[in-house]
């Protein structure tokens, strides 16, 4: 038996949680962005994330909050391709994300180069 490829539905967390928080009920961005980086980070005790300063990791995630989409089957990048969103529509769209200062997915481009994920542990 293979396997699962992946969270279902993880590729389109952030957007649907920016849609739902920030657009829909009105949170402040920087309080998402705590809710999303900041407090994960302290929570497991993950210096080099959870914020851009000198010295951290430089992951960024661009939102646009302009666009809009409905999740489709064919567009999920994971191995089982499902999703409890499918048929949504999100009023929001990641655009680009950048893992330690690295383009790792681009909205025109797709996933870009070998992944560069690593294991990291709390300290």
């Amino acid at each position: 038996m293979g396997s699962l490829g992946g969270i279902s539905g993880a590729q389109n967390n952030v957007d649907l949680m920016f849609d739902l928080s920030v657009k829909q009920r009105g949170l402040p961005v920087h309080k998402f962005v705590e809710l999303i980086a900041t407090h994960p980070a302290e929570r497991f005790n993950i210096p080099q994330k959870g914020e851009l300063a000198v010295s951290k990791d430089a992951d960024i995630i661009l939102v646009d909050p302009n666009q809009s989409y409905t999740v489709k089957r064919e567009d999920l990048y994971y191995k089982n391709k499902h999703s409890a969103y499918e048929g949504r529509k999100i009023d929001c769209r990641v655009t680009k994300t950048i893992v330690r200062g690295h383009v790792v997915f681009d909205l025109e481009k797709g996933i870009q180069g070998e992944p560069i994920g690593k294991l990291i542990s709390s300290k």
